[in-house]
Order: C-alpha cells, then structure tokens, then sequence
C-alpha cells in the first residue's frame, strides 16, 4: 500500500490535479468547480434541461479569470528577511516587503513562499487589495518547523486572485537560502553534582 501510495503521489497527472485543485483554485473556485462537474454531468443526459446554459456560464466565467488573472500580474520589487537558524517546534517569522516597480496597480497581492511539507502553517498571508506604482508594503509569513534539518526556501511565489477570487495566478521569483533547524533544547539553570569520591 506504501509503494503504491507513493507510486501514486509521484504520477504526473496526480501533480497535475493536486496543482490544480489546491494551488490554483481558491477555495470560492473549487465551489465553482464543483458545481460545474454537477452541471456537466446532467447536460450530457438530456438537452431538455437547460443546464447547459448554466454550464457555458461557469466555463467563461472560469476561463475569463484565468486570462484576467494573468494579465493582472504587476512588476513587483521583492526583499526578503529568512532566520538562517531556527529550533524545531519554535515558530518563527519571514519578512517579505515589496515594492511596485511597473507602471500599474497591482490588485489582490500576496507574497509568500512554498513552505516544506513537514513545516506547519499557524497563518495563512492575508491578500493586498491594491499597491499603487511606486509605493510599497509588507507581508509576514509565520512558519513552525516540526523535523529537523536543511531546508532550502526556494519557491517565492507572487500570487494574485484577482479579479473574481476564483483562479490563483502566480509568479515565481528567483530566491535560495537554506534554513537550519536544530534540534529543540531546554537551557540547563543549574547542575547539581554531588560531592564525594566515586
């Protein structure tokens, strides 16, 4: 069952799907997606039903948020601020500011990165309605390493639902850096050694 669990994890049309249904769909589009899947499945049987009505308009609404979420992508500017050093269990803070650097307003921004699967997520990074050219902002992302060891951060996303919050546009900046996370620990306050000859 493992080998086949994992066999299938390792499927590209299993990372397709999952890519699909939980990184570019929100969760208002995987509503959508599913009434649409209903609305196919009776407009296939009978034409006297008029689902396929209701089935033409989610797949334009569907399709029009995917192109309008693309060409809603702004020139943005990021700096990063990532611990080098981290204990296990301990929660910790990435510091992400960025700058509008294009020519025109970006609409339903959120910076973050794509955190390792043994890593808990305590928040999600709230969405920015508008960053007009020029100005700038901050987005803090909490992460809580449970295993330790090297992790590379390397999938900084710039992501954007605009306009009808249904499709996850996202664009992927160049940044690495390895995170170390050490064992947890507890700080010794005192060491009684008894004394005697042993």
């Amino acid at each position: 069952r493992t080998n086949l669990a994992e066999r299938t994890e390792r499927s590209l049309i299993y990372r397709l799907v999952h890519r699909l249904f939980y990184f570019h769909l929100t969760p208002s589009g995987r509503a959508l997606f599913w009434i649409f899947l209903i609305s196919s499945s009776v407009s296939l049987f009978s034409f006297v039903i008029k689902a396929y009505v209701l089935w033409c308009g989610l797949a334009a609404l569907c399709l029009s948020s995917i192109v309008f979420s693309r060409l809603a992508r702004a020139k943005i500017e990021v700096t990063v601020e990532v611990p080098e050093r981290v204990r296990c269990g301990q929660e910790f803070r990435i510091d992400l500011r960025a700058r509008n650097a294009g020519h025109r307003m970006a609409q339903d921004l959120r910076l973050q990165f794509f955190l390792p699967r043994s890593w808990a997520h305590p928040s999600e990074v709230p969405y920015l309605l508008q960053l007009a050219p020029g100005e700038r902002c901050e987005f803090t992302q909490k992460a809580l390493p449970t295993k330790r060891g090297a992790y590379l951060l390397d999938r900084l996303l710039q992501e954007t639902c605009y306009p009808f919050g249904l499709w996850r546009d996202s664009l992927r900046h160049p940044f690495e850096q390895t995170v170390l996370v050490y064992p947890s620990y507890k700080p010794l306050r005192e060491l009684d050694i008894p004394v005697g000859r042993n």
